[in-house]
């Protein structure tokens, strides 16, 4: 039998139960029929039959109760399509239910507890919930939400003999205990902000989704009788709790305890299946905490922010010392910042997110992991900060830098998945640093006189403002990113010592010309660091920088033009063996020609000079050579060769 026929026999099957014009005799007579139709005369195996006994018992039909059992109808669960179906009659015209009795066959029903029925749980009071809960047995599965959020209860109706499968709400109340609450929960349990809250007592044993006993701030200082099993995530942070003894040992998702006012981490759950956060609070070690962390670990100091521009306005140092007992590998971030940790020692070995330790006492690096996969952090940080006009007594913010304490590279990581940041502290020295990083580098605002240990190659930026460089000696080779050295005025050789390839732009206050960049194969080369062997396809135009000596070409090989006029040039020692193009020295100080090109495929010009000679002119010109006039160079073919 279809579905749409099955649908048709229900209708049937009710309209017949409940038609009081009719005789008990024609009313199975009926039912016989139906019966036959489902396409089994015995009612056993008939699940139409078997409904109709159950719809016979909640309207307390004795008779038809009395047939259907003679013909071996059982009481069993109806169908989805049948539950709300006995829903709907029990509901009066006016969507109201008639009486907790009729209320409570529904729910025995095995109804999912949605519209009117939800409605009469939100909107009835304690006792006429547990009216309703009085009839049903021991071990009863309640099916669908209960929501019982913002009713000023002080207590809970008795819900402790039953399971709720689905999410029960209770938060915005004033509960002492959780007394009343189901044993079991499928879904979330929700009982954050009941200021009066003081213990768990009365918590479902099992929730199979989260639990959030949240911002419950006035009373509740222990976890005792906390659900030992929370599928999902398990939230007590904002409270005044002090230790962790009753939390569940294994958590499904996250497990957040911050903002309160804990000593220690012991009694923590030992596997937390994403975020752990135990920021805010008073804890000197890590022992006792998480052995496993799948997603991020924060042991931070509390962070405040303005609540209109989310700029950090106030900071709160925690109380950690050490990072002995944190786990060994952290699958997301790790956040110790803003702590008083002289040393990353105990620390994780392996960070799968970012590494933070901002604004820590550490002086050096040993100890940090050893692999983080993005971002690594140890630098200073910026606050705004409140203070006082003297003169008229208002208020105002002003940003204030707060150099951290790093001294040393040492330890460093030895692979950075991205960016490595140590900005705004104490370094006078880049020794240490990994020697590649994918992402950015910065180390800016430190005592730097050179560069001397950083990375080779940089994938992003390289940042190293307002330092106190004198050199850029030991710039990295390649940066793909931006090279920006802004702030260092006393920088003499930018370019001679600055990196050999840069992916964007070179920032230097200006000292610098740009065109001293060249673009070859989607990379910018520094022309003064230019690597061996290289093949450049366009042209290169040093005219009117005031040079007074080129840099090394002599290794690459130039298919377009060099054009060198207008400088202060003595000599041509640097230039490419072979100019692809035109070459052109002129208006220099040149007084022969020797370290120039030994092949010119188009026109050498050498114009207005202090030439004596031709030494060392081009073996091959292919186009024509424009020199002086013989009054300047003597004897010596001056003039235009052809």
């Amino acid at each position: 039998m279809n579905k749409e026929n099955k649908k048709k026999l229900n209708e049937q099957l009710i309209k017949c139960v409940l038609d009081d014009k009719l005789s008990i005799a024609v009313k199975i007579r009926k039912l016989e029929y139906i019966i036959r139709l489902g396409g089994n005369v015995n009612a056993r195996y008939n699940r139409i039959g078997n409904s109709a006994l159950k719809l016979a018992k909640i309207l307390k039909d004795k008779e038809l109760v009395d047939y259907l059992k003679s013909k071996g109808a059982r009481e069993i669960m109806p169908s989805k399509l049948q539950s709300k179906t006995l829903e709907r009659l029990i509901v009066g015209k006016d969507g109201n239910y008639k009486s907790a009795s009729e209320i409570r066959d529904v729910i025995l029903s095995g109804a999912s507890l949605k519209n009117e029925v939800k409605k009469f749980i939100k909107d009835a009071s304690v006792d006429e919930i547990n009216e309703v809960l009085r009839g049903i047995p021991s071990g009863f599965t309640l099916y669908g939400d209960i929501d019982l959020g913002s009713k000023k209860l002080t207590k809970l109706p008795d819900f402790s003999r039953f399971i709720v499968d689905g999410n029960f709400y209770c938060q915005h109340n004033q509960f002492v205990t959780l007394k009343g609450a189901p044993k079991r929960v499928t879904g979330n349990f929700i009982c954050s902000y009941n200021s009066k809250l003081v213990n768990l007592i009365g918590a479902p044993r099992s929730v199979g989704g989260n639990f959030d006993c949240s911002d419950c701030d006035l009373g509740l200082v222990s976890l005792a009788n906390a659900p030992q099993k929370v599928g999902g995530s398990f939230y007590c942070f904002r409270n005044k709790l002090k230790a962790l003894g009753g939390a569940p040992k294994i958590v499904g998702r996250d497990f957040l305890c911050f903002n309160n006012e804990l000593i220690s981490l012991r009694g923590a759950p030992e596997i937390v299946g994403r975020n752990f956060n135990c920021s805010g609070n008073k804890i000197s070690s890590l022992k006792g905490g998480p052995r496993e962390v799948g997603g991020d670990f924060d042991c931070s100091g509390k962070k405040i922010y303005s609540m209109f521009d989310l700029y950090l306005v106030e900071v709160k140092y925690g109380l950690l010392t050490s990072l002995k007992g944190a786990p060994e590998t952290v699958g997301g971030n790790f956040n110790c910042s803003m702590n008083i940790i002289t040393s990353l020692k105990g620390g994780p070995r392996k960070v799968g997110g970012d590494f933070d330790c901002t604004g820590c006492k550490c002086t050096t690096l040993e100890g940090a992991p050893l692999e983080v996969g993005r971002d690594f952090i140890c630098g200073g940080f910026i606050i705004n900060e409140e203070v006082e006009d003297a003169e008229d007594g208002e208020y105002f913010y002003r940003i204030i830098k707060k150099r951290g304490e790093l001294q040393s590279l040492k330890g460093a990581p030895v692979k950075v998945g991205r960016d490595f940041v140590c900005s705004l502290s104490e370094l006078d020295s880049l020794e240490g640093a990994p020697s590649s990083i994918e992402g950015s580098f910065s180390c800016s605002e430190n005592f730097l006189k050179n560069l001397i240990g950083a990375p080779s190659t940089v994938g992003g930026s390289f940042m190293c403002q307002n330092c106190e460089l004198i050199s850029l000696v030991g710039a990295p080779s390649e940066v793909g990113g931006s090279f920006d050295c802004c702030g260092n005025n006393k920088i003499e050789k930018i370019m001679e010592d600055g990196p050999s390839i840069i992916g964007k732009s070179l920032i230097c206050d200006g000292h610098v010309k740009s065109y001293f960049l060249f673009m070859q194969n989607g990379k910018k080369y520094n022309l003064f660091r230019l690597p061996c062997k290289i093949d450049m396809s366009g042209d290169i135009n040093l005219s009117g920088w005031g040079l007074t000596k080129l840099p090394d070409m002599t290794d690459i090989t130039l298919k377009g033009s060099l054009y060198l006029a207008n400088n202060k040039l003595t000599s041509l020692r640097g230039c490419p063996n072979e100019v692809g193009g035109n070459f052109d020295c002129s208006d220099n100080r040149l007084v022969d020609l020797r370290g120039g090109p030994k092949v010119v495929n188009g026109t050498y010009d050498c114009r207005n000079n202090r030439l004596n000679s031709y030494k060392g002119k081009a073996a091959h010109i292919g186009g024509m050579f424009v020199g002086q006039s013989c009054k300047q160079i003597g004897n010596n073919n001056g003039g235009i060769d052809r």
